[in-house]
């Protein structure tokens, strides 16, 4: 069995664990209670501390640093750890930091591409197949779910939910849960429209994509109360319109539109 490929310049901690076939370039950090899948490639000037579990195939480019302490006036927790799946994409200058909350690790899922200057906050999960643009900003406890995409330079509050298939266009910045399958291409809570054409490039029927549509509708253009709205929705046949109604009611029962708020302390 082969060893990994260590640039002689690189400081790989004897207790870090790596598969056979990891590769990590010049002025690379690994510590201790770092975990690498095989497969990973850690390009040069890669930084990993804490305790880091990273699965196979992930690619780090230069000045990434995972595993630094919450930009937050509390320190890590007793147990914070990083926990990211296979196939995930770190472009440079990318930083993933350490939960706050005891049992709740900051976890990536599998197949994420985290564009140049993306920030993974202490206390975030990141689905599957989600995308961060340039500079996009997460702040605590943020959950993106899967097939999300994230424009450049876009930001979004402290506990929010970005729901799957959730597109937020370049410069938004949203405060409030975005419910799934919506597109928003501003700043504000509002959104725009539907994502259609990447529900039909995924395959959703017809009659799903038109349901959402008329749902979309019915809580931003009706002019109904946004609770009664979501009670209407609550009925629909349609899995789909369903979820957003969950969401929703989520969101309305949590703290200025965020049900996450309830892990605050």
């Amino acid at each position: 069995m082969s060893d990994p490929l260590i640039h002689p310049s690189a400081l790989v901690s004897p207790q870090a664990r790596l598969a056979p076939d990891v590769e990590v370039g010049p002025c690379c950090f690994v510590g201790p209670d770092v975990e690498l899948g095989p497969g990973c490639v850690l390009r040069g000037h890669v930084t990993l501390v804490g305790r880091v579990r990273v699965g196979a195939r992930c690619f780090f480019d230069p000045t990434v640093v995972v595993g630094g302490p919450p930009q937050d006036e509390d320190p890590p927790a007793p147990d914070a750890r990083i926990e990211i799946g296979v196939d995930n994409v770190f472009r440079e200058c990318v930083t993933v930091h350490l939960p706050k909350m005891s049992g709740h690790p900051t976890r990536i899922g599998d197949g994420n591409r985290f564009e140049k200057g993306s920030h993974v906050p202490h206390d975030a999960r990141i689905g599957n197949d989600v995308t961060l643009g340039k500079f996009v900003l997460l702040a605590g406890h943020v959950f993106v779910d899967d097939h999300a995409r994230i424009g450049a330079y876009s930001a979004v509050h402290q506990f929010v939910t970005v729901g799957r298939f959730v597109l937020l266009g370049r410069h938004s910045a949203i405060s409030e849960d975005a419910p799934p399958f919506l597109r928003y291409l501003r700043l504000g809570n509002t959104p725009a429209g539907v994502r259609r054409e990447e529900l039909t490039r995924r395959g959703f029927p017809e009659t799903t994509i038109a349901s959402l549509e008329t749902a979309f509708r019915d809580v931003y253009h009706s002019g109904l109360p946004r609770h009664e709205a979501a009670l209407r929705l609550e009925s629909s046949p349609v899995p789909e319109v369903r979820e957003i109604a969950r969401v929703l009611r989520g969101s309305l029962q949590g703290r200025m539109g965020r049900a996450r708020e309830a892990l605050r302390r």
